[in-house]
């Protein structure tokens, strides 16, 4: 099985950590937010794995901002979008997957 170098844009650890914000100080859920990042963490470790079987995406909103190679997976109600160079896939943004049009 063929294994990917991930790669995480300060973008996506920004959304990340905005996503923890949330959750810890607007939602006053620390123990969950932790959770919740740690789930994220985990998909995107999984990428290495399995993330170039994953389609190509056809969102025109996600073709206009990453390139034609833009993928994404969902983990709850976030969407990671990715793409893949090479031997590399670079996380980009970590985004509610309900404002992906």
């Amino acid at each position: 099985m063929r294994r990917y170098i991930v790669r995480i844009t300060d973008s996506a650890f920004q959304d990340i950590e905005n996503v923890h914000d949330y959750i810890a100080y607007e939602l006053f859920e620390p123990i969950t937010a932790d959770k919740y990042i740690r789930g994220i963490y985990d998909a995107i470790r999984h990428l290495s794995f399995y993330g170039v079987g994953v389609a190509v995406s056809e969102r025109e909103s996600l073709l206009l901002q990453h390139g034609s190679t833009v993928r994404n997976i969902n983990y709850k109600k976030m969407a990671i979008i990715y793409t893949v160079e090479n031997e590399t896939i670079i996380v980009q943004r970590i985004i509610a997957a309900a404002l992906i049009l």
